[in-house]
């Protein structure tokens, strides 16, 4: 059986944005969407696992890189996605 994954944390510091997952079971992997396309690890995106924990970090978000952010987890039992929205705000200091 999957259990489902949960969001534990969306942060955005300064112009960096992290989402942060936990799968609570062994998943043979992750993948991560960005308004339904994949993405892939870059200067700009870093994505880490460490045993349940699933992180992807935006190193400079800007207002294109808003929408709908989507993690997959799969194992041999099936597949669970979770979502969260990314909004970009700059606020003139």
């Amino acid at each position: 059986m999957v259990n489902p994954v949960g969001w534990s944390d969306v942060k955005m510091v300064n112009h960096k944005a992290t989402f942060t997952d936990f799968t609570y079971f062994d998943f043979l992997g992750v993948t991560w969407l960005a308004n339904g396309q994949m993405i892939k690890q870059s200067k700009y995106f870093d994505m880490k696992s460490s045993g349940d924990k699933h992180t992807l970090t935006i190193a400079e978000a800007f207002p294109e890189d808003e929408g709908e952010y989507m993690i997959t987890a799969k194992n041999s039992a099936g597949e669970v996605s979770c979502t969260a929205t990314l909004h970009v705000r700059y606020s003139i200091q």
